[in-house]
């Protein structure tokens, strides 16, 4: 008896890992992305648009900040057990995405980190928090955390070499993410 309770009770937690998982894994976006937009390889190069975009159309001219608001972000994630990956794009730089980097989930949220580099100048490190408030709606949170509080990075001075990156997450200060974003599932 005791070894069919133990058995149940594995089969149960591995279906609700896997849900979990599942819950997460996919493609998101602030507002519908850009047409034909299908996500990232492995490597972080843009997959083929599988339409493609309307050349006529006028770009929306938005900050390239992601701290500055309106930003659409594109957000792609997979989660393999605690450890999350995946590629985030801000708009106007979506094509050149920023790699998720320390990602783990802590409950219903996943947190991570994402870096900026810019030549000359410090990288632009960027924790990020996201929570689902259903099965195709999350809320993203941002905070900076180096590199200075704009787009640009801190100026390197001639020969200096940038801080070493994060090698841990700060604990998530809820009272400094100045801005969120809500992300829709992108079908």
């Amino acid at each position: 008896m005791t070894k069919k309770a133990l058995m149940l009770f594995a089969i149960l937690f591995m279906g609700t890992v896997a849900f979990a998982q599942t819950r997460w894994t996919g493609r998101w976006s602030t507002n519908p992305p850009p047409k034909g937009w299908s996500g990232w390889t492995d490597s972080g190069v843009l997959n083929v648009l599988s339409e493609p975009p309307n050349l006529l159309e006028p770009p929306v001219r938005r900050p390239l900040n992601p701290n500055q608001f309106p930003t659409d972000v594109q957000f792609e994630v997979k989660v393999e057990g605690e450890k999350v990956s995946g590629f985030l794009g801000v708009d106007g730089i979506w094509e050149i995405p920023m790699k998720i980097e320390l990602g783990k989930v802590e409950g219903n949220t996943i947190r991570f980190m994402t870096t900026r580099a810019v030549i000359g100048r410090e990288p632009i490190y960027w924790v990020w928090a996201a929570e689902l408030t259903d099965d195709n709606t999350m809320i993203l949170h941002r905070e900076n955390i180096g590199g200075g509080r704009d787009q640009r990075g801190v100026p390197l001075s001639p020969g200096q070499q940038p801080a070493p990156a994060p090698t841990a997450l700060p604990p998530l200060n809820r009272s400094v993410t100045n801005a969120f974003l809500t992300l829709h599932r992108v079908k």
